[in-house]
């Protein structure tokens, strides 16, 4: 189901005014969000690529990304574009 998320419904809204979905959650938590805008040279289309790390509040829960979790990141990314990774 492609709306699942959103109670089983499609959002609906006006024309031209972005489609709001109600999401009841708890004042606890954070997400945290970790990118990379990929370049190379001769290639036309530019990638973005992103992990996600939430915290739901829980205690010895990591609030942020450990390092494993960065390396395995930029290992990812140094696959998947097939090329190598420099840091800015």
């Amino acid at each position: 189901m492609r709306y699942a998320a959103a109670g089983g419904y499609a959002p609906e809204a006006r024309r031209g005014a972005r489609p709001q979905v109600r999401v009841h959650v708890r004042k606890r938590g954070r997400v945290n969000a970790l990118g990379a805008a990929c370049y190379r040279p001769g290639d036309h289309r530019p990638r973005f690529v992103y992990r996600l790390h939430t915290w739901h509040g829980r205690k010895k829960e990591a609030k942020s990304f450990t390092l494993n979790e960065y390396c395995a990141f930029l290992t990812a990314l140094h696959h998947q574009l097939h090329a190598p990774v420099v840091l800015v």
